[in-house]
């Protein structure tokens, strides 16, 4: 995911970012037909890692999907630069095991 808001794209979200009062018609348009889509691209895999008994599937609130979403969002179009794999083990496999260890 974080690899497809590199170059143009994130060039062009940032714009419409900072423009999004002006224009809220256009920054719903790119977040239902780009941004909702990418989640759930996301959001995929851990459907499926909750089926197979994985992660717990009462982790996957709309809350912890949001914060996902958030630092990808953070991180891959404000700041440029991809997720690590510390990233990963520091913040969201935490999220998401935090009820299956518990």
């Amino acid at each position: 995911m974080t690899k497809t808001q590199r170059g143009a794209k994130a060039d062009a979200f940032r714009s419409l970012l900072g423009e999004a009062h002006r224009y809220p018609e256009l920054l719903a348009r790119y977040t239902s037909q780009i941004i909702d889509p990418l989640f759930e691209s996301l959001n995929q895999p851990l459907r499926d890692a909750a089926e197979r008994g994985e992660i717990a599937q009462e982790r996957l609130t709309s809350v912890v999907l949001e914060v996902i979403h958030a630092l990808i969002v953070k991180r891959a179009v404000l700041d440029a630069r991809a997720l690590t794999g510390d990233d990963v083990d520091e913040v969201l496999l935490p999220l998401v095991l935090r009820a299956v260890e518990s």
